[in-house]
């Protein structure tokens, strides 16, 4: 093979493998500069794979897995998963294609170019398949990333038989059949792996709707507890606000009783004692309700262990990104997440909260002090315990946010940004 037809080659097989990797299976793509490694490579290792003819299948046996490997940023388990069904879809996919051109312009099998036709024809096939699932990537992702064993041994063999479909008809339309029976064949292949494509894909939109319905069914479950603690909240602030007036006038009249006699060291010890004994619920403004609520009554909570001080910065916009329940989540457990880890320090803490919107975006950063050594609990877990990063994330995944949790040292960090 020449230099620059290997060369082409590459660069045709390159683009199918992002398309199926990137474009379906939804992998995240580096953004550094060590993905222009895999041009690198295909310059250089085309002109070294070309001379040393006798070796070119272990060229294109790990062509596909050194493109995976610089391209994309995933864990290597996830890459290995994603080149052995990018390896067999193509290949399946590419040698269907290039019989069923073959058999219906006989000519191109004498054209030299008949290679390309082929791969040319692949890669519209795989670009037509990333745009039908555009929508459907992140969850097709998340899919991806979790499958057992089981599952991948399924679809490489679901793929493995698309392969063998495929080499089964170019067997057949090679050989000296009557055109009738050619035609025949080609037509039973065709709806064969009509039938298995779809079948495939009707399965996995299965799985997927399925573990999205859980998704869902988790974060409506801890959302209704999330609006229990709300609704409580908001009762006995309106409590503590009725006896709060039923009291004033009595506090009022001492008030001005001592005032009268001009009293003030005895008026002073009797504020000061009635501020101290009057549960008080910090008032906070951040543009949003739910937002307000769950901030004032984690700094609530906090102000009652010595050396606390906090601070909030910034406000949401009047239209957010997502819905309040989203908010909910995101706010609640990660306040929750902070207020936990400020309890356990000893001496003087800080909860700061920054809010930031541009764009149609916000951004939410929330820092807390922390134990150096987070102190782990012993016993179990209680049911559902553990779950809030976990939907958090399935939150910010969801709008295509970044959400990042960092640990320095005595300080912890947490970033949203959708």
């Amino acid at each position: 093979m020449e230099i620059m037809e290997l060369m082409i080659w590459s660069l045709i097989e390159l683009v199918k493998y992002i398309l199926v990797m990137n474009g379906i299976l939804g992998c995240n793509i580096r953004k550094n500069r060590e993905k222009y490694l895999a041009f690198v490579y295909i310059m250089i290792g085309s002109v070294v794979w070309s001379r040393l003819s006798d070796y070119l299948f272990l060229y294109k046996a790990t062509f596909g897995f050194i493109m995976i490997c610089l391209i994309f940023k995933e864990k290597i388990s996830v890459k290995v998963r994603g080149y052995l069904i990018s390896c067999l879809a193509i290949d399946s996919i590419d040698l269907f294609l290039w019989s069923f051109l073959i058999n219906l312009f006989p000519a191109l099998e004498q054209m030299k170019e008949s290679n390309y036709f082929g791969n040319l024809a692949g890669t519209i096939w795989w670009l037509g398949i990333a745009l039908l699932v555009k929508k459907q990537r992140n969850y097709i992702h998340q899919f991806f990333v979790t499958l057992s064993f089981g599952w991948i041994v399924l679809i490489g063999l679901v793929i493995f038989g698309l392969g063998l479909v495929a080499g089964g008809l170019q067997y057949s339309l090679s050989g000296d059949l009557p055109e009738q029976t050619q035609k025949k064949i080609l037509l039973l292949y065709m709806l064969v792996m009509i039938l298995v494509s779809v079948g495939s894909v009707i399965l996995v939109y299965n799985i997927i709707t399925r573990k999205s319905l859980e998704k869902i069914h988790e974060i409506e479950k801890e959302n209704l507890v999330l609006q229990q603690k709300y609704y409580e909240g908001k009762i006995q602030q309106n409590e503590e606000m009725q006896m709060f007036r039923h009291d004033m006038k009595k506090h009022m009249k001492v008030i001005q009783l001592l005032c009268e006699k001009n009293e003030i060291k005895e008026l002073q010890e009797y504020v000061k004692g009635y501020l101290q004994e009057y549960p008080k619920q910090e008032i906070v403004c951040t543009g949003n309700l739910i937002s307000d609520y769950f901030i004032g009554e984690t700094i609530s909570e906090l102000q009652q262990k010595k050396d606390f001080e906090y601070s909030v910065m910034g406000t949401f916009p009047e239209e957010l990104a997502i819905s309040n329940v989203e908010l909910c989540i995101l706010m609640a457990n990660a306040l929750d997440n902070a207020k936990n880890a400020i309890l356990q320090v000893e001496g003087s803490a800080f909860l700061r909260i920054e809010l930031k919107n541009f764009n149609g975006h916000i951004m939410i950063q929330i820092k807390n002090s922390k134990m150096e050594e987070v102190k782990k609990a012993k016993e179990k877990p209680r049911p559902g315990h553990g779950y809030g990063l976990k939907n958090m994330r399935d939150v910010v995944e969801k709008h295509n946010g970044t959400m990042e949790v960092k640990d320095e040292g005595k300080t912890f960090r947490l970033s949203i940004f959708i």
